[in-house]
């Protein structure tokens, strides 16, 4: 629904402020502390798992009315990882996966006060997440006589085969690769002297798509099952440098190298 809501509110401002549109474009990086949020309850208090820091990377797009209002998006390389450790129970286990996605996130933009060159603004909307492959390693020993001791390393597979690990190969079947969550955040724009314009940012990404419906077994005679009924949760830091780019501007001779409230002579 809030998606739908997004896509109306861009055709509307298209439509309505087509001679003041601008382009912003750029590259786009920074860091990520994931905290994985698991179906089950007790599944933290049963195993030792650790938040992950990681990055990401990729493209950004605004489409801006004027300076209060900004529809922005993107497309953005993340890397997740997950970490099992030991249990209470004495299983000596070690777990550690890292996966990858392509996120493309719909914001809205609104500028929360400006002075000069620089302004603050907050962002809300909804991210779209895509699993594209993972690999990760293992190692398990159950109990103290030494019954099930193994591991191994593996990559991912979204085969329709049975879920488990086999000849270095992960089949989740019944994974989730298209994950949904909703962002929202705060930072500050700075318009340069040279046109462009520099954007840092801190948002906070609830999920609300666990990775896969289930948990399987890493190897055949030990208790542990990995579990994939998780969401992922994430605070993101991220810097992008923005090039500006007006249609008007283009359509009237002039250049669009700056973007600037200057009237050429």
């Amino acid at each position: 629904m809030l998606m739908r809501v997004l896509i109306v509110l861009s055709i509307i401002f298209l439509m309505s402020a087509e001679s003041q549109a601008q382009f912003w474009f750029g590259p786009k990086a920074g860091i990520q502390m994931n905290n994985h949020a698991y179906q089950d309850k007790t599944y933290r208090k049963q195993y030792d798992i650790n938040p992950d820091l990681n990055w990401h990377a990729g493209f950004a797009l605004q489409y801006t009315t004027d300076r209060s209002f900004a529809v922005h998006t993107e497309l953005i390389y993340q890397q997740i990882r997950n970490s099992v450790g030991n249990t209470p129970e004495g299983l000596e286990l070690e777990s550690k996966s890292t996966y990858s996605f392509l996120s493309v996130p719909m914001l809205g933009r609104a500028t929360l006060f400006s002075a000069g060159p620089v302004s603050f603004f907050a962002v809300a909307g909804p991210r779209l997440s895509f699993w594209l492959n993972g690999s990760g390693n293992y190692y398990t020993k159950e109990g103290d006589d030494n019954f099930g001791v193994g591991g191994g390393s593996y990559n991912v597979s979204f085969s329709e085969s049975v879920d488990g690990v086999g000849d270095g190969i992960l089949t989740v079947r019944k994974s989730n690769r298209l994950q949904f969550a909703l962002d929202f955040g705060v930072g500050t724009l700075l318009d340069l002297a040279s046109g462009q314009r520099v954007a840092v940012e801190l948002r906070y990404s609830k999920g609300h798509s666990n990775m896969a419906l289930d948990s399987f077994p890493l190897q055949e005679g030990v208790s542990y099952e990995e579990n994939l009924q998780y969401a992922n949760n994430q605070i993101l830091v991220s810097a992008a440098l923005l090039f500006g780019y007006n249609p008007t501007d283009r359509r009237k001779g002039s250049s669009t190298n700056k973007l600037s409230n200057k009237k050429k002579k």
